[in-house]
């Protein structure tokens, strides 16, 4: 664990690529959304990132101190 300026103990976001993912899946959906089947796609793409966030973040998957 890393400790910052006041001794508090900082959380590490176990998959920091996930949320980049969904920002960077949401720009794409926003600029080409000519086709319904690839925003469908990205949109699926999307609910998969959320839910490895979702049990990435889940108090049984945190380790224990």
């Amino acid at each position: 664990m890393k400790y910052n300026q006041y001794n508090f103990e900082e959380e590490r976001n176990p998959i920091p690529a996930a949320g980049a993912g969904i920002t960077a899946i949401t720009r794409l959906i926003i600029i080409d959304h000519e086709s319904p089947m690839d925003t469908l796609l990205y949109s699926g793409a999307i609910l998969v990132l959320v839910i490895t966030l979702f049990i990435a973040n889940s108090n049984q998957m945190k380790r224990q101190s």
